[in-house]
């Protein structure tokens, strides 16, 4: 069972960027800038998960504008 375990968590597509993973990456943290509270802690491990996959993985969560070290998407709605 663990090899089957092993070979999933493996699997190139897992870390694609279009993959699920990467997704759901995004959407968290564009809920994470969105939120009109965050805890310092969580923006702080958001920021370094973000860091993480992009220098890991080459994963790019594009840049418009930087707002506390969270980047928004170019067709994102920001009211600034």
């Amino acid at each position: 069972m663990g090899n089957v375990l092993e070979s999933a968590l493996l699997d190139d597509s897992w870390f694609s960027s279009d993959s699920f993973l990467h997704c759901f990456c995004k959407d968290f943290f564009l809920l994470v800038q969105d939120a009109s509270v965050v805890d310092g802690d969580l923006l702080s491990w958001t920021r370094k998960l973000k860091e993480l996959l992009e220098n890991s993985l080459g994963w790019e969560f594009q840049q418009k504008s930087a707002v506390d070290g969270i980047y928004f998407e170019e067709n994102d709605e920001v009211s600034l």
